[in-house]
């Protein structure tokens, strides 16, 4: 299911990143946003709770975490929220994301599937930590958010979950 989860979040991510990087913004197109947001974190959420009926609790935990947060954009999107709430979601993330990293080190880094999975951990934990620093602590940092966002796409998204789900993994 991890692939599924992958190329899900890569055509999120894309999507968030490519308006991000707009000339015009978001704007109007946040509508547009949400319903990517809303499939997406529906998606992953559904997959997080067929794990835990698998048993599979860390996984689970991620993708639930992940989902709620697409879902929150989505929301966001439709309603306009306080993006400072959403700033602290962001935090409790990155630490999360951050621990992932730190019980992945201590798993002992034998392979590079090990190695690919400590730079997701530590790379989502700082595009989420970024995302803290804009909403809730209200630091802009312009175009520098959808960028990470992107690169994020690539090489923990779309790349490793089409490989997966292709039997190249």
């Amino acid at each position: 299911m991890l692939g599924i989860v992958l190329v899900t979040v890569g055509f999120v991510l894309f999507h968030n990143a490519w308006f991000g990087l707009s000339s015009k913004g978001v704007g109007k197109s946040g509508n547009t946003l949400s319903v990517v947001n809303f499939m997406g974190g529906a998606i992953i959420l559904i997959i997080g709770i067929l794990e835990v009926t698998a048993g599979n609790y860390f996984p689970a935990a991620i993708y639930i975490l992940v989902g709620l947060t697409y879902l929150y954009i989505g929301f966001d999107h439709v309603f306009g929220l306080d993006p400072r709430a959403f700033g602290v979601f962001c935090l409790t993330g990155a630490i999360a994301l951050f621990i992932g990293g730190v019980l992945t080190i201590a798993g002992g880094l034998e392979t590079w599937r090990e190695v690919w999975l400590l730079i997701c951990w530590f790379s989502w934990a700082i595009l989420w930590f970024v995302l803290f620093v804009e909403c809730a602590m209200e630091k802009k940092f312009g175009k520098l958010t959808p960028v990470i966002c992107l690169l994020t796409t690539f090489y923990t998204g779309w790349i490793p979950g089409i490989m997966m789900l292709a039997g190249w993994w």
